[in-house]
């Protein structure tokens, strides 16, 4: 999904997500819950994936 794509579905603006996905900066619980929505995820797969991705490096 593009980020435009998930900036509309989510209703967060496509700049947070630019930001979100680069790590300058970390989304609010709202933002994550629209953006786990958007995914079609639940909010335990999307730390998860969270998780491997920037905890465990």
């Amino acid at each position: 999904m593009s980020q435009e794509a998930l900036a509309l579905a989510s209703n967060v603006g496509r700049s947070n997500i630019s930001m979100i996905e680069t790590g300058r900066t970390a989304p609010n619980f709202v933002g994550v819950v629209r953006i786990a929505a958007a995914l079609n995820c639940s909010l335990p797969v999307l730390m998860r994936e969270f998780e491997h991705h920037y905890v465990e490096r």
